[in-house]
């Protein structure tokens, strides 16, 4: 193991030795592992950068051996651990240990304490166990019993995570993930490298012994110090750096993205380029070294929103579609009329006098006329631009969000503008003409133009840019710049069952009406005090008070206010499924907020969680005019994710939330596997302590498509709705025998009928 060294120590080997020692790391590694270079040049950089490695590959393609071969080639120390479900914190940092020879505790280093850190599975291993590494990997030291040991340099963990099965396993928060340097992906080997690796084999190769498939040192840890500094030395230009700045904002505001790159991204891409650009020979950086790097420093860094995902976006795929940004320059361009006078000046020069002599003659008063167009178009840099409006809208409604331009200079501008936002904040087809303006703005003044957005999907809509395109007074010639002017729209749910709304009132209040000839039970409170009619149950004769007085009086009750209600929004893999023109998470939504709105002026509490496999949104404890406000306000950015519902988490997160007795409103899905596998196990902790009511969308088209006949194809799709129909019902049952009150309804249907049964339950005193 090398002794640890500080960041600053002065170098002791060569850098075009070190560079020579580097790239030689190939071929040796190449002795064990076959065509892996991307993989290791990672490695390389890496350890150049002082970063760490995510390592993404399906069991069996060497990573374990790629890790032990580089080892082995820098004669650097490395050690390898399993993380399991079981693994503790003090496994992988040490631990104090008793000596009763001494009387003392002293400590016992752990595995962390190595030059390269094999961290096999990491995923494996619950988040306590993977935060033991935070330190370690961010301020290379561990930290036991409040003393601060230094870990040795260099210090690198290579941390390997299975990609195609995730059952059992705990995914690394965001956070952590942001503490690699760089994610690799393993993939699995060509046809000619398998037959490489196969002979190999037959040949007698062992992978457990790499000196004997010759593996030798071929660079030292002092090769890699002086390689560092001459990273260090790598000239980067202000248009490199404010290229990686573009890169990594364009992932903060792309429409398909949720998380984007943050600075340490930033940072970290910037370092890879140096590396890069040095191991490549060059003491400079340009953006083909940026490009380069992109993609493994900066996939782990992004989340995709689902609906991308759904349409086969992947962090892969955008790098390839997508071009990524270049560093931006003053644009100028001739408009269509230049170049038609152009055109129509070259005719006769063509026919009378051909040759550059007419050339000159016809064009270069046009090019004179172009520069002094150029030159009398006002400035576009220089404009001052604003924004204001509305910052929220229902789905399906308009919003207007008002642009104020400011033309400070001298010159009048004659512009037009683009006004960017999503695709998504327009009905398709209409986003260039809503989008595009004409502006006249004489010197010194401003002018205001209005965008009118018609937003197709719930959520956040983020201005992208204005580019406005200014005009010479002859139209020859443009200036054309981009401008960042932020706004967020947040469009929310549409609440389209709020037309169900005095219906479902009026029948609360017809319920409140019938309170005088209930009894008293459970999910009952006491009203009032009335004379006796005969006919009334004797049970609910107040002896007290008729004592009191002259006459005989009873009691009456009414359904017990202020109960409290749970609404478990499901945002799992299931809920994205479409029904409609819609995921089947909006319908449950509808119905929720109906809900909410009937509890609510019905005197009882509401609250929201939406959960998957980790808590989306929480609403507690609002006030009765707040409520609906707050719902619609955390539903507004839900989207389904395509995970599967951890129906453990989801019951331990709702009985944290209602540790009273409550009802609790599951908007789920009545599948039979997922109930089957993961409700239906864990039921019993809700239904011990509270009222279970699941409420699920149904697809109409399995109705329509029950009633087919007439051809061969419809009687199978006939037969294939009646089986679904059958084991939804069989699914339903069994929740129901469970003591599960289940409403199935249609997405147009299942708002009021979520609203009858929490009446019947309110009626019935099971509240």
């Amino acid at each position: 193991m090398m002794d640890p060294t500080t960041d600053n120590a002065a170098p002791t080997g060569d850098p075009a030795s070190a560079r020579a020692a580097l790239e030689a790391l190939r071929a040796e590694i190449a002795k064990a592992v076959v065509g892996q270079d991307p993989a290791v040049t990672g490695l390389v950089v890496a350890l150049l950068c002082r970063g760490h490695v995510l390592l993404e590959g399906v069991p069996g393609v060497a990573k374990t051996l790629l890790i032990r071969s580089l080892a082995a080639a820098l004669e650097l120390d490395t050690k390898r651990v399993q993380f399991t479900p079981d693994l503790m914190p003090s496994d992988v940092t040490g631990s104090l240990v008793y000596d009763a020879r001494t009387a003392e505790f002293s400590f016992q280093p752990g595995p962390v304490f190595t030059n390269l850190l094999l961290a096999d599975e990491i995923n494996r291993t619950p988040p306590k166990t993977q935060s033991s590494l935070l330190e370690a990997m961010e301020e290379r030291q561990v930290t036991v019993d409040g003393t601060p040991r230094a870990l040795p340099d260099p210090f690198l963990v290579a941390a390997t995570q299975n990609p195609v099965e995730y059952e059992g396993t705990y995914p690394l928060p965001e956070a952590q993930l942001d503490r690699f340097l760089l994610k690799l992906t393993i993939p699995l080997p060509s046809r000619e490298d398998e037959i490489d690796v196969l002979t190999r084999h037959a040949q007698g190769f062992d992978p457990r012994d790499l000196r004997a498939a010759g593996v030798r040192p071929v660079a030292t840890a002092a090769d890699l110090e002086a390689a560092r500094h001459a990273v260090a030395a790598t000239t980067v230009s202000p248009e490199i750096t404010a290229y990686v700045v573009d890169i990594c904002r364009a992932t903060r505001e792309s429409p398909s993205l949720t998380l984007g790159v943050s600075p340490r991204g930033a940072t970290a891409l910037l370092a890879t380029a140096r590396a890069w650009a040095w191991l490549t020979g060059r003491d400079y950086v340009i953006p083909d070294d940026v490009k380069a790097l992109a993609l493994p420093t900066l996939r782990h860094r992004i989340q995709l929103r689902p609906e991308a995902e759904m349409e086969g976006v992947t962090a892969r795929l955008g790098h390839q579609r997508g071009p990524l940004p270049r560093p931006r320059s003053p644009l100028m361009a001739p408009t269509g009329r230049a170049a038609l006078l152009a055109a129509l000046g070259s005719l006769p020069v063509g026919i009378w006098e051909p040759g550059w002599t007419g050339l000159l003659a016809v064009n270069a008063p046009l090019a004179v006329a172009c520069a002094c167009d150029y030159a009398l178009a006002a400035p576009v840099r220089t404009l001052g631009l604003t924004r204001s409006g509305n910052t929220s809208v229902r789905l399906g409604d308009t919003a207007d969000v008002t642009l104020t331009v400011t033309n400070p200079s001298r010159r009048p501008l004659r512009a037009r503008v683009r006004d960017a936002w999503p695709p998504s904040s327009w009905t398709p087809g209409t986003e260039t003409e809503a989008s595009r303006h004409r502006l006249t703005i004489p010197a010194g003044e401003r002018r205001r133009v209005t965008t009118r957005l018609r937003p197709t999907r719930r959520g956040d809509r983020r201005a992208d840019r204005v580019t406005v395109r200014s005009y010479g007074p002859l139209g020859l010639f443009t200036r054309q710049g981009t401008h960042k002017v932020p706004w967020t729209v947040r469009v929310l749910p549409p609440f389209t069952s709020r037309k169900h709304l005095p219906s479902k009132l009026a029948r609360l209040r017809e319920l409140d009406g019938r309170t005088s000839v209930l009894t008293r039970g459970e999910g009952t409170e006491f009203d009032s005090l009335r004379a006796y009619v005969p006919g009334d149950d004797t049970r609910s004769i107040d002896w007290r008070a008729t004592a009191r007085q002259s006459e005989v009086a009873v009691r009456t009750w009414r359904p017990e206010r202020d109960r409290h209600i749970l609404l478990v929004l499901d945002t799992g893999r299931t809920s994205a499924g479409r029904v409609g023109d819609a995921p089947r998470l909006d319908a449950s939504m509808d119905a929720a907020l109906l809900l909410a709105a009937l509890a609510s002026r019905a005197g009882d509490r509401v609250d929201l969680l939406a959960y998957d496999r980790r808590v989306r949104a929480l609403v507690q404890g609002r006030a009765a005019g707040d409520l609906l406000p707050s719902l619609v306000n955390a539903m507004a950015t839900l989207e389904p994710e395509l995970v599967e519902t951890d129906a453990r988490g989801l019951t331990a997160a709702a009985l944290r939330t209602a540790p009273r007795r409550s009802l609790i409103v599951l908007l789920t899905t009545l599948d039979a596997t997922p109930v089957e596998e993961g409700l239906l196990p864990v039921l019993s902790r809700l239904t011990q302590r509270h009222t279970v009511l699941l409420a699920s969308v149904a697809d109409p088209h399995v109705a329509s498509m029950a009633q087919g006949r007439g051809d061969v194809d419809a009687v199978y799709e006939a037969a294939a709705a009646a089986q679904a129909r059958t084991e939804r019902d069989r699914t339903a049952e069994q929740l129901r025998r469970r003591g599960v009150t289940v409403v199935d309804a249609t997405p147009e249907e299942l708002a009021p009928a979520l609203a009858d049964a929490y009446l019947a339950l309110k009626s019935a005193g099971r509240l």
